[in-house]
């Protein structure tokens, strides 16, 4: 018979058996674990958790939770998504602690958008030559998908970058024969005054 066990940032500590195995969200839910979640499809990252003892405890994360993983620069073997791990049956013991909560209202930003076919990379359409460029890390604008907003701001040597999830995507006409124009609706999923500030202003 599994057991779970949940550690707080206090130090406070949850066990709960799990006789069966299963999908680690239904426990959280059952016993209202530290684990705070939001989008439960793997695409946020907000249910993030650090595996503290007993990685072994639990299936191989799927492609799809690998990947939000990268995004968000966590190990497979140290981090999991409580959204997507899935616990086997048998009597070990699985430790876990959340990586943090959610402090601040997500933003949704309206940015414009144009697909790029040279590099296959969705770029923010520039208001004036004040604005930052924004590129987005993905091919298609697919409602959910988790990505990166990489932005540069002027007489800064590195690039910026921010997580957020994109809500909807709207046409935005364009002249005929140029790439398709957009509107892309993204949630931050973490707070970034400056590029909000970028958007908004």
């Amino acid at each position: 018979m599994p057991t779970v066990i949940f550690e707080s940032h206090s130090g406070q500590t949850q066990s709960v058996s799990v006789p069966e195995g299963g999908a680690l969200y239904e426990t959280c839910d059952a016993i209202e674990s530290p684990v705070p979640f939001h989008c439960r499809r793997g695409n946020c990252g907000t249910c993030r958790i650090a595996v503290l003892e007993g990685h072994d405890e639990l299936l191989p994360p799927s492609s799809h939770e690998s990947r939000t993983l990268r995004l968000l620069g966590l190990s497979e073997q140290n981090h999991r998504l409580a959204c997507r791990a899935m616990m086997l049956p048998g009597a070990g013991i699985l430790r876990v602690r959340p990586l943090g909560k959610r402090r601040f209202r997500p933003p949704l930003l309206r940015i414009p958008v144009v697909f790029d076919t040279a590099s296959r990379r969705m770029l923010g359409r520039r208001r004036d030559a004040s604005t930052a460029d924004i590129t987005i890390s993905a091919s298609e604008l697919k409602s959910g998908e988790v990505v990166t907003l990489a932005y540069q701001l002027p007489l800064q040597a590195q690039p910026c970058e921010v997580i957020g999830r994109i809500v909807r995507c709207e046409p935005d006409g364009g002249p005929e024969g140029e790439p398709h124009h957009y509107v892309a609706v993204i949630e931050l999923l973490e707070q970034d005054d400056r590029l909000v500030s970028l958007v908004t202003s």
